[in-house]
């Protein structure tokens, strides 16, 4: 009877212990293959390769789309429990980024998800074979851990605390990656590009020596009245809501005229607002001020000079994929067909960026003009009119 308990108890033991496998060996349960994010292949129901049709099939229709103009993707994205966020990147009709913000339910194999710690993903992981960092506002700096076929990344600095060293989101991308699409936001912008050589104007043709005079050379002229210089003083910083160079938001037209002189053109808008320009006339280069009722300034902008430059490093010249990675989506983004152009705006920062959109100039796709306003975030007029003759698409 006693040899029969003792052959009860082991079996007792034996069924608790197969009935906790995950437990008993140190894994993780078992993640359910609809919340299953796999490296190199993809997250829950939703694999690299899948068109938009079946996507759809698998999550139902998209909260929102973001089409890139630059990179030729699309991103769409979902809404998950609480503040999640599931996104995908399309190019060609196919997905090639499977991402996953702030819900916990999304686990790989090994149990790593949304929340956790960037230690526990290097315990699991090992050292990742690349690491990169990008600037957040509303997170601080993201540091990014990357794996074959799967990307960590995590917040430092952010406005809400409790997120730093935690793994924010999760990006599935084909293995083994060296890019992938930026996280957090419900519209990420695409990978930064580097920014194009800065483009010179040619030096014209030597023209031939006239032929000598026989007439009397003509009385000599008097010499030409000296350019205005262009740049708006130093410190050479653009300072979104406040500043560019020694020109700052509220000063009056007095102020700047004192500084620099009367301005080179004057542009009137059909809304009546009113802005000075002082241009390179040779360049189309310089800087801008749009004077309020009450002859104060309520806009600044600086075109075709990338030697002022904001805190991030953005300039005349950056990019729009940089542009996002540096500040995130913008409030909006307006593109006039007429003037060829399309402006990020942050309202938020009082900070707007323009960038030529005409393919055939030098400048495609980059900035050429930087509009600073006051934080109010209600602006919703077109950016500041530019001379009356259109600035030259090549920076300086």
């Amino acid at each position: 009877m006693m040899k029969a308990d003792r052959v009860m108890k082991t079996l007792t033991a034996l069924a608790i212990v197969l009935s906790f496998p995950a437990l008993a060996l140190g894994q993780a349960p078992a993640v359910p293959a609809s919340f299953l994010i796999t490296p190199g292949r993809g997250i829950g129901p939703v694999r690299l390769g899948m068109t938009v049709e079946q996507v759809r099939a698998a999550l139902g229709h998209e909260a929102g789309t973001t089409a890139d103009p630059i990179t030729g993707t699309t991103v769409l994205n979902w809404k998950t429990a609480g503040a999640g966020r599931f996104g995908v990147w399309f190019s060609d009709g196919k997905a090639v980024n499977v991402a996953i913000n702030r819900d916990p339910r999304y686990a790989t194999a090994q149990g790593l998800r949304d929340g956790d710690s960037a230690d526990k993903v290097r315990g699991v992981m090992g050292a990742p074979p690349d690491t990169g960092s990008l600037p957040s506002m509303t997170l601080g700096r993201l540091e990014v851990l990357h794996y074959p076929g799967i990307l960590f990344y995590i917040p430092s600095g952010a406005k809400d605390a409790t997120l730093d060293g935690k793994v924010y989101s999760i990006i599935v991308a084909a293995a083994p990656t060296d890019v992938a699409a930026p996280p957090v936001q419900t519209q990420p912008a695409p990978p930064a590009q580097p920014a194009p050589p800065v483009q010179t104007q040619p030096a014209p043709p030597a023209q031939p020596a006239p032929p000598v005079q026989t007439q009397p050379a003509p009385p000599a002229q008097p010499a030409p009245r000296v350019q205005i210089q262009p740049a708006p003083g130093s410190p050479a910083v653009i300072v979104p809501g406040q500043s560019i160079g020694a020109v700052r938001l509220g000063m009056t037209l007095a102020d700047v005229t004192g500084l620099f002189g009367a301005a080179t053109e004057i542009v009137r808008s059909r809304d009546g607002t009113v802005t000075h320009w002082w241009l390179d006339a040779s360049k189309r280069q310089g800087f801008g001020a749009q004077v309020s009722s009450g002859k104060r300034l309520d806009r600044l902008s600086i075109m075709n000079d990338a030697s002022y430059v904001t805190a991030t490093g953005l300039r005349v010249g950056s990019s729009e994929a940089e542009i996002r990675a540096a500040l995130g989506p913008p409030t909006a983004v307006n593109i006039d067909a007429k003037s060829q152009r399309e402006t990020l705006r942050y309202d938020d920062l009082g900070a707007w960026f323009e960038i030529q959109l005409d393919k055939q100039s030098p400048a495609f796709a980059t900035v050429v003009a930087i509009d600073v306003l006051a934080t109010s975030g209600g602006t919703t007029a077109p950016a500041a009119p530019s001379p009356s003759r259109p600035p030259e698409s090549g920076r300086p």
